[in-house]
Protein backbone atom coordinates (compact mmCIF):
# COMPACT_ATOMS: atom_id res chain seq x y z
CA UNK A 1 0.00 0.00 0.00
CA UNK A 2 1.37 3.51 -0.76
CA UNK A 3 2.42 5.66 1.88
CA UNK A 4 -0.64 8.16 0.44
CA UNK A 5 -3.29 5.74 1.44
CA UNK A 6 -1.49 4.66 4.64
CA UNK A 7 -2.15 8.10 5.58
CA UNK A 8 -5.02 8.83 4.27
CA UNK A 9 -6.90 5.89 5.76
CA UNK A 10 -6.80 5.38 9.54
CA UNK A 11 -6.29 2.17 11.88
CA UNK A 12 -9.17 1.59 13.70
CA UNK A 13 -7.07 2.78 17.19
CA UNK A 14 -6.65 5.94 15.80
CA UNK A 15 -10.22 7.17 15.69
CA UNK A 16 -10.71 9.25 18.51
CA UNK A 17 -13.00 7.88 21.19
CA UNK A 18 -15.70 10.34 21.00
CA UNK A 19 -15.95 9.26 16.62
CA UNK A 20 -16.12 5.18 17.46
CA UNK A 21 -19.43 3.45 17.14
CA UNK A 22 -19.73 1.04 20.09
CA UNK A 23 -21.02 -1.46 18.06
CA UNK A 24 -22.90 -1.92 15.11
CA UNK A 25 -26.27 -0.54 14.93
CA UNK A 26 -28.65 -2.71 13.87
CA UNK A 27 -32.69 -1.18 12.76
CA UNK A 28 -35.11 -4.00 13.63
CA UNK A 29 -38.16 -1.26 13.40
CA UNK A 30 -39.99 0.65 10.93
CA UNK A 31 -42.69 3.45 11.23
CA UNK A 32 -46.17 2.77 10.13
CA UNK A 33 -48.87 5.07 11.13
CA UNK A 34 -47.11 6.88 13.44
CA UNK A 35 -45.91 3.47 15.17
CA UNK A 36 -42.56 1.58 15.28
CA UNK A 37 -42.86 -1.83 14.39
CA UNK A 38 -41.20 -4.41 14.78
CA UNK A 39 -38.95 -5.92 11.22
CA UNK A 40 -38.21 -10.15 11.79
CA UNK A 41 -37.28 -10.69 8.66
CA UNK A 42 -33.89 -9.28 6.26
CA UNK A 43 -32.18 -6.99 7.18
CA UNK A 44 -29.53 -5.00 4.61
CA UNK A 45 -26.36 -4.39 5.69
CA UNK A 46 -24.68 -0.80 5.93
CA UNK A 47 -20.98 -0.67 5.45
CA UNK A 48 -18.63 2.29 6.32
CA UNK A 49 -17.96 4.88 3.35
CA UNK A 50 -14.69 5.19 4.65
CA UNK A 51 -12.19 2.05 4.64
CA UNK A 52 -10.12 0.93 7.79
CA UNK A 53 -6.51 0.70 7.85
CA UNK A 54 -6.00 -3.43 8.60
CA UNK A 55 -2.55 -4.41 8.80
CA UNK A 56 -2.25 -2.66 5.15
CA UNK A 57 -5.01 -3.39 4.13
CA UNK A 58 -8.20 -1.42 3.53
CA UNK A 59 -11.48 -2.71 4.48
CA UNK A 60 -14.88 -1.21 5.03
CA UNK A 61 -16.69 -2.06 8.15
CA UNK A 62 -19.86 -2.77 9.23
CA UNK A 63 -21.64 0.30 10.93
CA UNK A 64 -25.42 -0.83 11.17
CA UNK A 65 -28.21 -2.57 9.21
CA UNK A 66 -31.93 -1.72 8.25
CA UNK A 67 -34.98 -3.57 7.66
CA UNK A 68 -35.59 -5.21 4.20
CA UNK A 69 -39.25 -4.46 3.93
CA UNK A 70 -41.25 -7.25 1.87
CA UNK A 71 -44.19 -5.50 -0.42
CA UNK A 72 -47.01 -5.98 1.70
CA UNK A 73 -45.01 -4.40 4.65
CA UNK A 74 -43.70 -1.25 2.06
CA UNK A 75 -47.33 -0.52 0.22
CA UNK A 76 -48.29 -0.16 4.04
CA UNK A 77 -45.49 1.96 4.77
CA UNK A 78 -46.31 4.13 1.46
CA UNK A 79 -50.11 4.39 2.20
CA UNK A 80 -49.20 5.91 5.96
CA UNK A 81 -47.08 8.04 4.38
CA UNK A 82 -49.27 9.40 1.55
CA UNK A 83 -52.44 9.86 4.44
CA UNK A 84 -49.87 11.58 6.28
CA UNK A 85 -48.93 14.20 3.87
CA UNK A 86 -52.22 14.87 1.94
CA UNK A 87 -51.07 16.22 -0.56
CA UNK A 88 -49.44 19.03 1.31
CA UNK A 89 -52.23 19.44 3.36
CA UNK A 90 -52.07 16.52 5.94
CA UNK A 91 -51.26 16.58 9.47
CA UNK A 92 -47.53 15.58 8.87
CA UNK A 93 -46.44 19.00 6.06
CA UNK A 94 -48.61 21.19 8.66
CA UNK A 95 -46.49 20.22 11.49
CA UNK A 96 -44.30 22.83 13.24
CA UNK A 97 -40.85 21.66 13.36
CA UNK A 98 -41.04 21.35 17.40
CA UNK A 99 -44.00 18.49 16.36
Amino acid sequence: MSDFLKKAFPAASEIPEKYRLSGPLNQREYLCYGELKTWSGACAEVLSPVCINENGNLVQQKIGSYPMLEEEQSMEVLEAACKAYGHGRGAWPMMSVEE
